[in-house]
């Protein structure tokens, strides 16, 4: 007979962590959306022993770092990097800056953009601190209360994306994004991944981030290290 240890494919001796990267949103987050004292407890005490503890999430950098507070781990070497908004950004909170940073062009985020407003549809995209709207919506004033971010509404929405920027979100209702969500796979394959973060929101970044980014391997961890 098989054990559960082999069914899971799961290691049956202690590993030699390195690095402990985790999900804030429905992981690392209790229901009030903070961490528990106990967990704090124990990722302290994790990266006292020189493990890496890397926070990551689709959120923007700024609405990530109340929980790097809260783990008061920061000024550690261990402590030291968070992933933003679904890989896009690796930040140096010792440096301040980004250390790596990927951007959808323009003119995807332009096609998206324009699919959504045939649909009656907004958008909105983000850089550290703010969220940039097609227009006011309950769908991105729950996300900016939620992350804690500034909203601005660009009345030039569509000059606006010509920058290009390294996520964008599609707000509505869970129907409407079940809808559309079919078709922008579509579009978008071998482009950008597309997939609903919540039920009310879908969102995509480019599909390089995923698994075939060389620069996010364990060399790029060895180049920053210090």
């Amino acid at each position: 007979t098989f054990s559960i240890m082999q069914i899971m494919k799961l290691p049956t001796e202690k590993l030699n962590a390195k690095i402990i990267a985790l999900d804030l949103d429905d992981t690392l987050l209790n229901s009030s959306l903070k961490i528990s004292p106990r967990t704090i407890y124990i990722l302290q005490k994790v990266a006292s022993k020189g493990i890496y503890i890397v926070l990551c999430s689709g959120r923007a950098e700024n609405a990530i770092l109340p929980y790097v507070r809260a783990l008061d781990i920061a000024g550690s070497q261990q402590g030291r990097y968070l992933i933003g908004i679904n890989g896009a950004s690796i930040f140096d909170l010792h440096l301040r800056k980004p250390i790596y940073s990927e951007k959808i062009s323009g003119d995807i985020l332009k096609f998206v953009y324009e699919e959504a407003k045939n649909r009656g549809l907004p958008a909105q995209v983000y850089d550290p601190s703010t969220i940039y709207a097609s227009e006011d919506n309950a769908w991105t004033q729950l996300d900016a209360q939620m992350c804690k971010l500034r909203l601005k509404i660009e009345n030039n929405f569509s000059k606006f994306l010509e920058q290009g920027h390294p996520k964008m979100v599609i707000p509505a209702e869970p129907s409407d994004v079940a809808k559309f969500l079919p078709f922008l796979k579509e579009q978008l394959a071998g482009r950008a991944d597309v997939f609903i973060s919540k039920p009310y929101f879908f969102c995509f970044v480019v599909s390089k981030l995923f698994g075939n980014s060389k620069r996010a391997d364990n060399g790029f961890w060895r180049q920053h290290e210090r």
